[in-house]
């Protein structure tokens, strides 16, 4: 019962009250990247991920100014990351995702270089990047939590 397709695996249970879709990171890479108001940001460059959580820690916007001149990227909250149209997203006839970030704030804000990441990325420095997208970093939600 999926749906195969070019990196997407799309369930087709209509039993179930949210269909699974899985899709592969290199289908992601590359993928553009628009806000709010379909302003191009840049692609998804890559996905970091958090080995011990088994949680995706963040995505790697490489945003470009006019004419490719200033490229930087960026480490955004995969939380902060949607799809809004997951039937086009899945079918290949729409594929951005969408992020609630100004075009402005992009062309203004410190970035890293595509050869110079950041070399020691600690909870403090993902806590300073999730605040400043507006998102709690997902192991604070879980300190609390006991496993199932």
């Amino acid at each position: 019962r999926w749906k195969v397709g070019k990196g997407i695996l799309e369930s087709r249970d209509v039993n179930v009250p949210n269909k699974l879709i899985g899709i592969s990171c290199k289908t992601f890479a590359g993928t553009k990247i628009v806000n709010r108001q379909r302003q191009d940001l840049g692609e998804l460059h890559d996905l970091m991920l958090d080995f011990h959580a088994n949680r995706i820690l963040y995505g790697v916007l490489t945003y470009s100014g006019f004419a490719g001149v200033g490229r930087k990227m960026f480490a955004i909250p995969w939380e902060a990351f949607t799809i809004e149209n997951e039937s086009s997203f899945t079918r290949g006839t729409e594929r951005f995702l969408t992020v609630n970030i100004p075009q402005e704030a992009l062309k203004e804000a410190n970035g890293f270089d595509e050869n110079d990441w950041p070399n020691q990325p600690d909870y403090e420095w993902l806590k300073a990047v999730y605040a400043k997208y507006g998102y709690r970093p997902y192991w604070e939600e879980q300190e609390n939590r006991t496993p199932v």
